[in-house]
């Protein structure tokens, strides 16, 4: 994972669905003992749901309080996803330990 130059960090990831299910929501939260943030959109495909392999990039915002620095951090992901099929929402959730690099 990365810190940009403003200080945001950039989350990248992958994701696979397929149709009908479509995404809505995601949520990404970064922490570390010197500053946590999060970044959360909902609306309608936010990724496609085509049965290929998506890449994503989801950007948090530098911290309100404190900075993120180069050391280890927690990353956790949550996609939410809608079948219409069944009436209803799925979710997916991941979370890592892993290491912010200054870019």
């Amino acid at each position: 994972m990365q810190i940009n130059a403003d200080g945001a960090v950039t989350v990248t990831g992958w994701l696979r669905c397929s149709p009908p299910v479509y995404t809505f929501e995601y949520s990404v939260g970064v922490i570390q003992q010197t500053g946590s943030g999060n970044s959360v959109l909902s609306q309608r495909e936010i990724l496609p749901c085509d049965g290929k392999r998506q890449r994503f990039a989801i950007v948090v915002a530098a911290p309100t309080d404190g900075v993120f620095i180069d050391g280890r951090a927690d990353v956790g992901i949550y996609v939410g996803l809608y079948d219409p099929m069944a009436g209803g929402d799925l979710a997916l959730e991941d979370s890592v330990s892993t290491r912010l690099k200054t870019r």
